[in-house]
């Protein structure tokens, strides 16, 4: 599978326990949850037009012209990668004022991503019973047709 052309990912992290998690939105749709150390579940995508309509959104704030590094205690992040470039900006001191815009970005499509169910994949013990339920229905179908 070929890796995706752009991304938008964006998250929190920090604390006690010094904890990342992110959120990474394809342009398809597709939206993945990542905590730090590593563990990176699908969760239940969102419609290719509101994806397009989150790119949209994310262009317009021009991310890849700020160079915003004010990470606090706890902090966010935005981050945009495509093959060309790799940008983000990080924000959360107590003394930063993050721009209104980007602030309203962040918590609308974190808003749309939190709640999110993870996708569930097919066990091997459910791909299993799926194919012998499958080669029955053919043998009782071919049963009907020959009479034996």
């Amino acid at each position: 599978m070929n890796p995706p052309e752009n991304t938008i990912s964006l998250g929190d992290g920090g604390g006690f326990a010094g904890i990342e998690t992110g959120f990474t939105l394809l342009e398809n749709g597709q939206i993945f949850k990542h905590n730090t150390p590593g563990d990176t579940t699908e969760l239940k995508g969102i419609k290719k037009r509101e994806a397009k309509e989150c790119y949209e959104k994310f262009k317009g704030l021009r991310l890849q012209q700020l160079d915003i590094d004010q990470p606090g205690n706890l902090y966010y992040f935005m981050r945009f990668t495509n093959a060309d470039i790799s940008h983000g900006i990080t924000w959360g001191a107590a003394d930063y004022n993050i721009r209104k815009d980007l602030l309203e970005f962040y918590k609308s499509v974190r808003g749309l991503m939190k709640d999110r169910k993870v996708l569930e994949k097919p066990s091997k013990v459910n791909e299993d019973k799926i194919a012998k339920e499958k080669e029955k229905k053919e043998k009782e179908k071919d049963k009907e047709v020959t009479g034996w």
